[in-house]
This record gives structure tokens, sequence and C-alpha cells, in this order.
């Protein structure tokens, strides 16, 4: 318990203090072999972002982590026209009322630049309930948002995903890749 508390507060911490920090991680596309998107990575101070964020999901505080990094992209959106960005959002993140609320709310003050602000549902956590988290990736949609789906092939995002979930974009795992001439 101890360990527990004191990772969440070096975490809320981390948060409040302005410590967490993105990295942008250059996209291509398969088509024209050029540059797409980036992907906004959140970078923590105090360790690797996959377990960082894995505690966040466990201990609910994903959503928080989740609407900084909308909040520090849509900062850097709105310094370049040019720029299309792509930020992770927990599929627990999506499942809150609250949250797609919260983020509907960050992205209204500036809604020019939905269209270039596109959702990524991680694999870490599948979504419980595909019909409902289908109706809220087609609200993000109407609203401008394009819509990926992270490393297909890994984690939970499968092929139930790409038949109930309207994404825009599929980013295929490089484990499949690497797999897919070997069986």
């Amino acid at each position: 318990v101890d360990q527990t508390v004191t990772r969440v507060t070096s975490l809320r911490s981390t948060l409040t203090d302005d410590r967490l920090k993105l990295q942008f991680q250059p996209i291509v596309s398969l088509a024209t072999r050029g540059l797409h998107h980036y992907e906004a990575l959140a970078r923590f101070p105090n360790g690797a972002p996959g377990p960082t964020i894995a505690f966040a999901e466990e201990v609910g505080m994903v959503h928080d982590v989740d609407l900084l990094v909308c909040e520090k992209t849509l900062e850097v959106l709105a310094t370049d026209p040019a720029l299309h960005i792509a930020v992770n959002m927990s599929a627990a993140s999506l499942g809150s009322d609250i949250f797609v609320v919260a983020f509907q709310r960050l992205v209204g003050r500036n809604p020019a630049l939905r269209s270039r602000l596109l959702v990524e549902v991680t694999e870490s956590t599948g979504p419980t309930d595909l019909p409902r988290a289908a109706r809220i990736l087609e609200e993000l949609r109407r609203a401008g948002h394009r819509i990926c789906l992270d490393d297909f092939g890994a984690g939970a995002a499968s092929f139930p995903y790409i038949q109930a979930l309207p994404v825009d974009f599929v980013k295929i795992d490089g484990s499949l890749v690497k797999a897919i001439g070997k069986s």
C-alpha cells in the first residue's frame, strides 16, 4: 500500500508540476512512404512510459494523463498549421463519460484544431463495451477528428476492433509485421 501511495503521489506531482513532457514520433504512410502525421508520446521523469501508463490505468489516473497530453498537443498544434498529431487515448478514458466531456470541452476552446488532432485508441486495455466505444468514436469523427487504432496485432487490438470501431487508420504492430513472413 505504501508503495502504491508513493507512486500515485509521484504521478500526481508529475502531472501538476508540468513535468510530463511530449516527444513526437513521425508516422509514415505505407501508400506514399511519406510523413502522415506525428504521434505525441508521453514521457515521464521517473520511469518508462509503458509501465507508468499501465499504473495510471490501474489506479484510475489515466484520464488525467490523457487529458494533459491532449492539452499539451493542442498547444503545439496551435503553433504550426501544417502539423497533424495523434494523441493516444486509453480505452478506459474513452469509456468514461466524464473524460469524453472534458476532452470535448478542451478541444472546443479551439475547434479549428479538431481536424489536425487525431485520436489514437491504444492497445493496452480494450474497450469493454464495443458498441458504446464505436458510438463515442463516431461522435469524435463527426466533430472532425480522425481515429487511429494503435498497434494492431498486439495487446487488445484485434480483428473484432477493426470490425466494430469506426477507424480511419490502423497502425500495424511491428511484431505482427516481423512474423508475417514466417507463418
